[in-house]
């Protein structure tokens, strides 16, 4: 199912730019660097990022999301309760 389809709230061109800044972080094709202004936007860009701990491509596929085809891809271990994917050794925390 397509979960990207929303409208986008209007706060001003502040929220549309910054978007596209957070669209690029997440990987959107149609976010691209090169497709973004101003460019200024990517000034200190790391410290506002995801962080360091995983690959945004491993995050996405625990939380089950596909940037390219704007997919929810799997959700289960959300929706049952459960730890996602990788993280089975938490599940006792889930009890």
């Amino acid at each position: 199912a397509k979960q990207y389809e929303y409208p986008m709230i209007d706060l001003g061109p502040t929220s549309y730019v910054s978007a596209g800044k957070r669209k690029n972080q997440l990987g959107y094709p149609e976010a691209a660097k090169d497709m973004i202004k101003p460019k200024s936007l990517f000034t200190a860009v790391e410290q506002y990022s995801m962080g360091t701990s995983r690959s945004l491509d491993d995050y996405l596929q625990i939380v089950g999301l596909n940037m390219n085809t704007k997919e929810v891809t799997y959700t289960a271990w959300c929706e049952t309760g459960m730890p996602p994917p990788g993280f089975e050794k938490y599940e006792h925390l889930y009890q």
